[in-house]
């Protein structure tokens, strides 16, 4: 995915930096890092931390930054 956003931000000329990171380990995220955090089918595997990740998730968002989570909601009726 981050490949294919690379060749796409090139293509239109936008300047960007992409990072792969574990969810997990988001308080080194820093604060107010990131204009838009992704996470790709990985949230539905850690229910137990998932208001404690979504938390620092959040503070490593800048202001007006966007949050995307792609998760299997067909088969996680928790999640729906």
């Amino acid at each position: 995915s981050i490949e294919v956003a690379k060749q796409r931000a090139a293509l239109n000329e936008v300047d960007v930096n992409f990072q792969a990171m574990n969810v997990v380990d988001a308080a080194s995220f820093g604060v107010d890092a990131f204009d838009v955090i992704w996470c790709d089918l990985v949230l539905h595997h850690l229910v137990d931390s998932l208001d404690s990740i979504l938390e620092k998730v959040k503070r490593a968002l800048k202001p007006g930054g966007i949050f995307i989570a792609r998760e299997p909601l067909a088969y996680a009726g928790w999640l729906k």
